[in-house]
């Protein structure tokens, strides 16, 4: 199986006082690369692009080429949405022959080559899969006005994370239909 992993790094960092969030650093190194250390090692990976700011390709390809190598594809601009960077990846990479494509969320720097064999192996097995853990709070869903309605079966309830793992031609027809329908999604 041939596979590429998708990394959207071009988010504004709203949340983090509109930084590049994925060059901050955690003990001395930018959180991307964690991540990238995890895609160099794994065995699985293929090759990895990147959707970045207009004005962060350099820095972030700069740092991404001395970690992946010949694995890096490239390093593109990201788009308006997230959604929007990973079509410009999925685009990007559409003449090659990949099988699966996982996608990361750059500021996510706590991946691990065996999360992301296991996804791989699930995506290969269903066609789909990501890494969840359960949840270990209590969600409570509330209507429009903020009142509380119900309680979530916490025994139900996976916190969702990345890496999310596709088969490459499933995942490709289902961006051209959010495309077609206009929908925007926080994940794959």
């Amino acid at each position: 199986m041939k596979t590429c992993a998708i990394i959207p790094a071009a988010g504004s960092g709203k949340r983090m006082g509109g930084s590049a969030k994925h060059l901050l650093t955690i003990s001395g190194k930018p959180i991307l690369a964690y991540s990238l250390d995890e895609f160099a090692r794994s065995m699985k990976i293929s090759g990895v692009i990147i959707a970045a700011a207009k004005e962060m390709i350099g820095d972030t390809e700069l740092l991404s080429r001395s970690i992946l190598g010949p694995k890096l594809i490239g390093v593109i601009e990201g788009g308006v949405e997230r959604q929007d960077s990973v079509w410009n990846c999925l685009k990007a990479i559409q003449g090659d022959t990949f099988d699966i494509v996982l996608v990361h969320d750059a500021a996510r720097p706590f991946i691990t080559a065996m999360m992301i064999d296991a996804v791989l192996k699930e995506a290969e097995r269903y066609g789909g899969a990501i890494v969840a853990v359960p949840s270990k709070d209590t969600i409570k869903l509330a209507d429009e006005d903020g009142f509380v309605g119900s309680t979530i079966d916490r025994a139900k309830a996976w916190n969702v994370q990345t890496t999310q793992a596709f088969r490459f031609d499933l995942l490709t027809r289902a961006f051209e239909k959010a495309r077609h329908d206009q929908f925007i999604g926080t994940d794959e």
